[in-house]
């Protein structure tokens, strides 16, 4: 039997002691994952830039998101600009269904070997209900199209944010292995070509310069990491430690260490295509796609490891780490390639309708690869360096959004939308968690764009979306079972003048 606890001599060896830490920022990326560019994988942005009545079939400088093929049937400049607020309602129930070892206790392997008193039924439990604390985050936009050759070359950009997001969590609640704080703000710098080829036919691109920012704390369960489970090993001591760990050996006092990333920065290139056809007065269809774009933030990381497990138990097997190591983070991650197919149809000069489908191909996501440069990551007893790399696994799938709008002419400067759609989830049972909420989700919207004159129009707009209440059973090693509530609200206003 190996056991280690508060009250009998712990030997183990720390081994990459930081490296886990990085699976615990790789956990934290699930989050930071889609907020650059689509937020939608991540569930804690509204999937909507500019205002309401913007689409892939709509002709406005809103394009240069949606479809900039639509630019080449502009006919006198504009500039389009506004903001919107976002207003998320997140929340977890925890379910812990496993068997837990008492927090304070140190067993090592479940193989028969851990005490039936230190096993605590009261932590087999569902837990209280735990929601996000602070709710409100702000988005704006700026969008421009100039016509330089006369039906027949526009020039388009934009300067917008796909993502705004802060999630506040409790520190000590039961969701802090996946998460407790974070902060993702993102900027979308675009400039678009667009050339009208016939007077039904127009092609358009554009090139994007990506810029995130990122921070998050969390807490990391060392248990759940191979790097540890290899390093007691190395040292003679059997364990159940590593990525398939056992619930008997997880969330462990001393091996929970608090991890936070701050300041992260990443600077990435993509662009994105489209076409825009109008076969008959009434009828028009559009194609658009987005390139995958390589994300790479790059930070600070700092973890507290000050318990006597890591900073003395060690030290005369040569191995002692400070109580808060510091270091370089590096998270990378890839943003899938998305393609979208919309038409919209005059049914007279009052109604409109029209709608698309995108295929986001997330299933090509594999893992986000984690890397960590520190000093007080080198242990020469361990083996282990100043670098340490981990990769965390998250098999997501590819989504489907589906969305349609009606749109009417209620007076002649007054047009009335509405709209509903859904999205597939991205992330299955085993792997879902705070970190990257998900589920099945509705979508609604309501917009006025009101004429002012012939030169000014102002848009307002209200844009809902929820997760059907998700119970997860099926969670790898329990990590993230448990139910899963989330709504978004979206009140945006926009003005654009036409010269």
């Amino acid at each position: 039997m190996l056991r280690s606890s508060r009250t009998r001599s712990r030997r183990p060896s720390r081994i990459h002691a930081l490296a886990p830490t990085l699976a615990a920022a790789a956990t934290a990326t699930t989050f930071l994952l889609a907020p650059v560019q689509d937020a939608r994988a991540s569930g804690l942005d509204a999937p909507v830039v500019g205002h309401g009545q913007a689409s892939p079939s709509a002709r406005d400088s809103v394009a240069v998101h949606w479809n900039p093929g639509q630019l080449g049937f502009l006919d006198r400049p504009e500039v389009l600009f506004g903001g919107a607020l976002v207003i998320p309602v997140i929340k977890y129930q925890r379910y812990q269904l496993g068997t837990y070892q008492t927090a304070d206790s140190l067993y090592y392997t479940k193989q028969g070997a851990i005490d039936a008193n230190a096993l605590d039924p009261s932590r087999t439990i569902t837990h209280e209900e735990v929601s996000s604390s602070f709710p409100v985050a702000a988005t704006g936009n700026i969008f421009f199209a100039v016509p330089v050759i006369k039906d027949r070359l526009v020039i388009g950009g934009g300067v917008y944010a796909p993502s705004a997001v802060i999630l506040k969590m409790p520190k000590d609640g039961p969701q802090r292995f996946q998460v407790q704080e974070a902060m993702i703000l993102a900027g979308k710098p675009t400039l678009s070509l667009a050339v009208k080829a016939a007077d039904f036919l127009s092609f358009g691109a554009g090139i994007s310069y990506v810029l995130g920012f990122a921070e998050l704390s969390k807490v990391q369960d060392f248990a759940a990491v191979d790097v540890l489970g290899d390093g007691l090993k190395n040292l003679g001591q059997e364990n159940d430690f590593g990525a398939d760990a056992p619930t008997e050996v997880r969330e462990l006092d001393t091996l929970a260490r608090p991890l936070s990333i701050k300041r992260a920065w990443s600077h990435m290139v993509t662009f994105n295509a489209g076409i825009a056809a109008q076969p008959t007065k009434r009828f028009g269809i559009n194609l658009a796609y987005e390139h995958s774009t390589p994300m790479k933030f790059k930070g600070d990381v700092s973890v507290d490891m000050s318990d006597p497990f890591f900073t003395q138990d060690l030290a005369g097997q040569g191995v002692k780490f400070p109580p808060l190591i510091k270091g370089d983070v590096v998270l990378e991650f890839m943003l899938p390639k998305r393609l979208t197919l919309g038409a919209a149809f005059d049914i007279n000069e009052k109604y409109r309708i029209d709608g698309f489908a995108q295929l986001s191909f997330y299933g090509e996501v594999e893992s986000f690869d984690v890397t960590m440069s520190s000093p007080d990551l080198k242990q020469e007893a361990l083996g282990l360096g100043e670098t340490a790399v981990v990769a965390l696994k998250r098999d997501w799938k590819h989504t489907v959004w589906a969305e349609g709008s009606l749109r009417v002419r209620l007076t002649d400067r007054i047009l009335g939308s509405g709209s509903f759609g859904y999205m597939s989830p991205v992330s299955p049972d085993a792997t879902v968690d705070l970190a990257s909420i998900d589920g099945h989700r509705l979508l609604g919207a309501l917009g006025l764009g009101l004429d002012v004159n012939d030169k000014w129009t102002l848009y307002g707009d209200a844009r809902f979306q929820g997760i059907l209440p998700r119970e997860v059973t099926e969670s790898e090693y329990d990590l993230g079972n448990g139910v899963y509530k989330l709504f978004i609200a979206t009140l945006g206003l926009h003005a654009r003048a036409r010269f």
